[in-house]
């Protein structure tokens, strides 16, 4: 009439209860390790960095060209984008007839599609405001040295690699 199993859980349930009834003490809880909390991922882009078109990590790495109205030329090799969009590398100035004067990047930051760069050749500090094209292969804006604080219009084009 009855199963095996049921006999079985009979069994087991009357064992328990007869110890709960004796006044034995509970066991004790058992404790379960946990593992190392995985590492922090990358932070998810914020509402408004969706809302601009913020470019993916990195897209400013690379080689950008740009021509002054006065004939010089200017090329910005950005190495490395870091946390919080600051930007680092060098700067290329050419006076027009002139040899090359390379220089580190002062101060580098993109937000959002806004890329400012600075650089100081000499006693003169340049200074970018830019503006990331859509597809992302051009920035365009204005230029000033800190002695004229004259915004020049300027655009740089990212070279193949």
């Amino acid at each position: 009439m009855f199963s095996r199993l049921g006999v079985l859980v009979f069994l087991v349930l009357g064992a328990t209860l007869a110890t709960a009834c004796a006044g034995a003490p509970p066991a004790a809880p058992t404790v379960v390790p946990t593992s190392t909390p995985a590492p922090a991922a990358e932070p998810s882009p914020t509402p408004e960095e969706l809302l601009l078109g913020a470019p993916p990590p990195d897209v400013m790495a690379g080689n950008w060209a740009g021509q002054a109205d006065n004939g010089a030329a200017f090329l910005f090799v950005i190495t490395h984008e870091g946390g919080k969009g600051k930007l680092t590398g060098t700067f290329t100035y050419t006076p027009a007839g002139e040899p090359d004067i390379t220089v580190p990047i002062v101060q580098g930051r993109i937000e959002g599609r806004d890329v400012t760069l600075s650089a100081q050749v000499g006693s003169v500090m340049y200074n970018f405001v830019l503006r990331l094209g859509e597809h992302r292969s051009a920035l365009t804006g204005t230029w000033t040295t800190a002695d004229t604080g004259i915004p020049q219009p300027i655009t740089f084009n990212k070279l193949a690699m």
